[in-house]
């Protein structure tokens, strides 16, 4: 009797689990964005994750560690999230032959597991709470590498590091519009310290400020 062959999944199906993962995570981090802004701003707004003082989002958002950089870090997370959409739909190409951008990908979605795994014990050992929307950020984020790895097995390629200096060649080839945009989003970040702090039109509040020792 002939030995049963495993049939794979086509492409599509690969991407597009990448794509809802990615986008939970946008959807994610735009709602910690904005309870962010709201818990600076609204002196009466109270999150929905705000449980307990064990379980709650807000103590998070006011605690010293939500800047980075001069943004709150689900500001960070949103632009992290729109920049992997965005090389996400370069690899859809049909000259991407199912294996250009995996490597960058990959790369992307460790460096967010791996931001992740810093941000939870920072959360455990230093604000020492438990936040919901941050937990289910880094169960996005793991799920996100995971499903990344299993499509770079799926489709394999020989070299990591020579893979990812195809991807950058493919990626600045003239494709116009994506580009154009993937250069925005990189952007976004230093427009909204030398703006954003000025205009107000979005917070990026700074770290608070401790007491001096009386």
């Amino acid at each position: 009797m002939a030995p049963s062959v495993m049939k794979h999944l086509p492409f599509p199906v690969y991407f597009w689990s990448v794509t809802v993962i990615a986008i939970a995570g946008l959807l994610n981090m735009g709602y910690s964005a904005v309870s962010h802004y709201r818990v600076h701003t609204d002196i009466l707004y109270v999150s929905l994750c705000a449980v307990s003082e064990a379980i709650n989002c807000d103590t998070v958002s006011q605690s010293m560690h939500s800047i980075f950089l001069g943004m709150p870090v689900p500001v960070w997370g949103v632009l992290g999230y729109g920049f992997f959409l965005i090389l996400l739909s370069f690899a859809y190409l049909s000259q991407a032959d199912h294996r250009r951008l995996w490597p960058m990908l990959f790369l992307t979605a460790l460096f967010f597991s791996g931001y992740s795994l810093y941000l939870a014990y920072i959360l455990k050992f230093q604000i020492k709470v438990y936040c919901i929307v941050c937990l289910a950020g880094y169960g996005i984020n793991f799920a996100l590498l995971y499903q990344v790895w299993i499509i770079r097995r799926r489709f394999p390629e020989k070299g990591f590091i020579s893979g990812l200096k195809k991807d950058v060649v493919f990626l600045f080839r003239p494709w116009k519009n994506q580009t154009t945009v993937l250069v925005v989003v990189l952007g976004l970040p230093a427009s909204c310290r030398l703006h954003i702090p000025d205009t107000g039109i979005f917070p990026c509040p700074r770290s608070p400020q401790r007491s001096p020792p009386a």
